[in-house]
């Protein structure tokens, strides 16, 4: 069986060495936190979800990290379910309001975008974002 190795760029560099350490000494995992909103696309939510996951697990597994090295978190304008444009749904367990220390912030894509962009509220939650997230 092939085994999952990260790209060669993910665990090089200053402050990836960095937040390495930190974390093999027992700091607190990267936060990644996905905005999801209805008529998003499901896999621009769950993909790039799935990498940090999957890497978080890898890291450990491989003895690089004590803990996970990644948390995966889903926010919408409400908690609760979030109607992708496939008819399914995935639960946010809390409001973007309600997201703190936010490390990578990511935004999905899919038909439901032109109905976000109209939210005034959420643009300006994104707009307090920009300088404090990745």
């Amino acid at each position: 069986m092939k085994r999952f190795s990260p790209p060669s760029g993910l665990l090089h560099g200053e402050a990836g060495e960095e937040r390495a350490a930190a974390n093999r000494s027992g700091a607190t995992a990267h936060r990644v936190v996905m905005l999801a909103y209805p008529d998003a696309q499901i896999l621009d939510i769950t993909g790039p979800l799935e990498v940090f996951s999957r890497t978080a697990r890898w890291l450990r597994d491989e003895g690089r990290t004590q803990k996970l090295a990644y948390s995966v978190e889903i926010v919408a304008a409400r908690a609760g379910p979030v109607r992708m444009s496939s008819g399914l749904e995935l639960v946010a367990r809390r409001s973007y309001r309600q997201a703190r220390k936010i490390d990578t912030l990511m935004v999905s894509g899919g038909i439901g975008h032109a109905n976000a962009c109209e939210d005034a509220a959420l643009i300006r939650w994104l707009q307090r974002q920009q300088p404090r997230v990745r």
